[in-house]
C-alpha cells in the first residue's frame, strides 16, 4: 500500500535534483547559469519547488502507512 506513494514521492524528489542542478559538476552549473536568463531560471526553480512541496506530503503518507502496516494495524 504504501510502496506506490514510496514511488511517486522517489519520482518527486528525483525531478527536483535533476531540475535544480543539484547532480551537475561546478563547471556545467557555472556555464548554464551564464547562458539561461533570470526568467528561465526563475521559472525553474518555481518548479522544483513545487515538485518539491508535492513530495513532502507523499513522504509523510508513505511513512504513514509504513509504520502502521509495521505495527500490524492495517
Amino acid at each position: 500500500m504504501y510502496l506506490m506513494t514510496a514511488i511517486v514521492s522517489g519520482i518527486l524528489i528525483a525531478l527536483c535534483a535533476i531540475l535544480s542542478g543539484t547532480l551537475a559538476s561546478g563547471d556545467r552549473m557555472r556555464a548554464n547559469y551564464a547562458t539561461e536568463t533570470r526568467e528561465d531560471r526563475l521559472n525553474r526553480d518555481k518548479f522544483t519547488t513545487k515538485c518539491f512541496f508535492m513530495a513532502i506530503p507523499n513522504i509523510l503518507v508513505t511513512a504513514l502507512f509504513y509504520f502502521l502496516t509495521y505495527k500490524g494495524v492495517i
